[in-house]
């Protein structure tokens, strides 16, 4: 291969990054959202590591009635503030993407401020789950560039 053409096989493989990074940065997204969701889920506490608070007896006896666990906050009794959690570009340009992860609805969105003053933001990604979202990112990266190399 020439150096002409491996300039435009570089100039190939750079364009088809660029124009891949928003969606590659939303999977990176709906995966950071997958691990926080699975932490609150096995009940491992905020993104610090400390435990969240108690249901209160009041309504921990309501969750049981209706067969829902109160072992520790899970932040689920319908499935809609997990379901509502969703990634929203904010802002896009060459090799950045800024992301927002909260909640769609005002109804959502207003659980996850009324637990602000409780347990702080239970959408904070903890570190560890920051990493591994952000392995996977690169991973897929590498993965794709590799591929346009071929």
């Amino acid at each position: 291969m020439t150096l002409d053409e491996h300039q435009a096989k570089l100039k190939g493989v750079l364009v088809e990054l660029a124009r891949t990074q928003v969606g590659d940065a939303l999977l990176t997204s709906l995966d950071m959202i997958a691990f926080v969701k699975l932490r609150l889920a096995e009940g491992g506490g905020n993104s610090q590591g400390g435990q969240f608070t108690d249901y209160s007896p009041i309504y921990s006896k309501r969750r049981q009635e209706k067969g829902l666990q109160v072992a520790h906050k899970d932040f689920n009794v319908t499935g809609q503030l997990y379901a509502s959690i969703q990634p929203q570009v904010k802002a896009a340009s060459l090799g950045v993407v800024e992301v927002d992860i909260i909640p769609r609805g005002a109804d959502n969105q207003m659980k996850v401020i009324g637990q602000l003053k409780r347990d702080g933001n239970i959408l904070q990604p903890s570190q560890q789950e920051i990493d591994g979202a952000t392995q996977a990112h690169q991973q897929r990266r590498f993965e794709r560039a590799q591929k346009l190399f071929e």
